[in-house]
């Protein structure tokens, strides 16, 4: 039996399969990237250390909480295990742009 009105879909090559690879990789190191921001953002506040929206304020709201000695030390030390964890997701995006840029 035929089917005349189905169409098919041509195999993807080795390099497609590669790009979407990619595509989806950067998507869900840029996913887990906001999702720790949030975390960050959200622990600061129940110390009642406000930040604003935004990645480029993540920095600058470690930095103040380091600084903070009124936070317990348990508190700074576990800001900056998030800290060292939110750097090492920034160099893992940029090093996914620089893969992309060389196809």
């Amino acid at each position: 039996m035929s089917r005349p009105t189905m169409r098919f879909v041509p195999v993807k090559t080795a390099h497609q399969r590669a790009a979407l690879m990619l595509v989806g990789l950067r998507e869900r190191l840029i996913r887990n990237r906001t999702q720790l921001a949030n975390a960050i953002r959200g622990f600061a506040m129940e110390f009642g250390i406000a930040a604003a929206k935004g990645m480029c304020r993540i920095e600058p709201l470690l930095e103040r909480i380091a600084a903070d000695q009124s936070l317990p030390a348990l508190a700074r030390e576990l800001f900056a295990m998030h800290g060292v964890e939110y750097r090492r997701k920034e160099g893992g995006r940029g090093k996914t742009d620089s893969v992309a840029s060389l196809r």
